[in-house]
């Protein structure tokens, strides 16, 4: 009598070192193939004896991230010749837009790397694609490895992506941050940052930065001041969320419409 060895367990899921094979095969699939005659001719652009400026003209000049890069390494090993702030810029926002992240981890390596260069330009655009690629822990420990300071985008950045993940203490810190150094938080930032803290229980927090808010003329959205008002009744009472919105609305801070929406969903939900 023939026994099938493989039909005992038909329905048995794959195991976890074959799921990475078939996974590991298909990003190799998936990678793009360099164009090696483009390839040539971008290179035949590049003059001998060729200066970082020289060459991030070529750089920017190019559709194809993986010749960006190509480029990039290919300079490298080219003798008398060193990248500066430029080169590394343009090659980790080419890389970063195209969503190689691998690789544009590895040129930001080089950056850490290297001590003496400073731009800020160049430390916003790697939390900008940092945050973009949900690497929240290097964009936070930045800080101590570049000797630059956030502008007001990259802060708007690490917030609404530090809410994002429901790390709300670390927003908060990078909130402060912020104001001490001038800025002002974005309507996005504050609207994470009020759902944020609302969503996770810290109904305090949530009302206090709504006010904030809007005393720095931020629009609050009103995905926004339903979450607060839902979790006001939630974690205090019915009553504290139709006052808060009554203040609202005395305020003038919501039109009629709104608090009519807002009013009849609270009805709605914790009335009946």
């Amino acid at each position: 009598m023939f026994i099938s060895f493989y039909s005992t367990y038909p329905n048995r899921p794959p195991s976890r070192s074959l799921r990475r094979r078939i996974s590991k095969r298909k990003r190799a699939a998936a990678k793009p193939v360099l164009d090696e005659a483009q390839f040539q001719r971008s290179v035949s652009q590049v003059l001998p004896r060729f200066t970082p400026e020289e060459l991030c003209n070529v750089i920017t000049m190019q559709d194809d991230p993986l010749m960006c890069l190509e480029l990039f390494n290919w300079a490298s090993q080219q003798p008398r010749f060193r990248h500066d702030v430029s080169t590394y810029h343009i090659t980790i926002k080419k890389l970063g837009a195209a969503q190689m992240y691998e690789e544009m981890d590895v040129i930001v390596n080089q950056v850490f790397a290297i001590r003496f260069i400073g731009s800020e330009a160049l430390y916003n655009t790697m939390i900008y694609f940092f945050t973009e690629a949900r690497k929240l822990t290097r964009a936070v420990n930045m800080d101590s490895v570049y000797n630059c300071q956030p502008n007001s985008f990259s802060y708007d950045y690490l917030i609404h992506g530090l809410c994002a993940q429901g790390r709300t203490n670390n927003a908060r810190e990078f909130c402060k941050k912020m104001k001490k150094e001038g800025f002002i938080p974005s309507c996005k930032s504050y609207n994470s940052l009020v759902n944020s803290f609302a969503l996770g229980g810290e109904v305090e927090e949530a009302v206090k930065f709504l006010w904030e808010m809007i005393e720095n003329r931020r629009s609050v959205d009103f995905i926004t001041y339903r979450t607060v008002l839902e979790e006001v009744c939630r974690q205090w009472k019915a009553d504290d969320a139709m006052n808060l919105l009554k203040e609202l609305q005395e305020n003038d801070i919501v039109d009629g419409f709104t608090y009519r929406k807002l009013l009849h969903e609270l009805e709605d939900d914790y009335r009946n």
